[in-house]
């Protein structure tokens, strides 16, 4: 989730701090420890209800406190993370230099995440178009199919016949269109600070140069309006000077 954090009611803190959720890390992966524990865990429970079954004392293992620590150590980077993250917005002008300075592997695990997602995606979508391959096509495929393993799609789900129009050959299909205004940075982001609509970071264009008349059709008429040159200038926007 990247909605922006909630604050209590009544709250005054400053304005200037980062309230949006730190860009996606994963905290907590499978291995061969966790595999160990879930299998400890089936034991335990499945000896005690066994026909026929004895008491046995079952002693905490080092192992088991030291996952334990390690899981409060984990969870203890998030909040590290998530306070980092209030103080310094890498999205504004000079901050991301100095999260590089301060806390270079907080910029480097989310890189290496979205590296990671990508790489699931265009892996699976090849696979899904070419076929499996080779032997780590298949071993792959295996996980995926089994739900082993998941993550995120390149490509948005239509029927072809709608991505593929006989309007689509006509050179009007690919016309330019501009907005009503200028829109903010950030205003198409699918991370961190965005708006749910693009339209409600759109800029007005009143009282700004060159901002009207702009469709092709206006100034294919200005281009030629040699003859009433203000009405040209006007339909462009610009000052008319005597």
């Amino acid at each position: 989730h990247f909605e922006p954090a909630a604050l209590p009611d009544g709250s005054n803190a400053p304005n200037y701090y980062n309230y949006n959720t730190p860009f996606p890390v994963k905290y907590s992966q499978p291995s061969a420890a966790k595999e160990r524990l879930q299998a400890r865990h089936a034991i335990r429970e499945n000896a005690k209800s066994s026909p026929g079954a004895v008491q046995r004392i079952d002693p905490i293992s080092e192992e088991e406190v030291s996952y334990l620590q390690s899981m409060q150590s984990q969870a203890e980077i998030a909040d590290f993370d998530r306070y980092v993250n209030s103080l310094l917005d890498p999205r504004k002008p000079g901050q991301l230099r100095i999260l590089m300075e301060l806390y270079p592997e907080f910029v480097n695990n989310r890189i290496q995440q979205a590296h990671t997602d990508y790489e699931f995606a265009l892996r699976n979508q090849m696979i899904d178009q070419w076929g499996i391959n080779t032997f780590d096509d298949l071993h792959f495929k295996y996980l995926v199919d089994q739900g082993k393993i998941s993550g995120p799609k390149l490509t948005i789900p239509q029927p072809l016949s709608q991505s593929y129009t006989p309007g689509i050959l006509s050179p009007h299909y690919w016309k330019s269109q501009r907005p009503k205004g200028i829109r903010l940075p950030f205003a198409s982001a699918q991370y961190g600070q965005r708006p749910g609509r693009i339209e409600e970071w759109e800029m007005t264009d009143e009282r700004n140069p060159m901002s009207k008349g702009r469709n092709i059709d206006q100034l294919a008429k200005g281009m030629y309006a040699t003859s009433n040159l203000r009405n040209a200038e006007r339909l462009l926007n610009t000052d008319v000077r005597d």
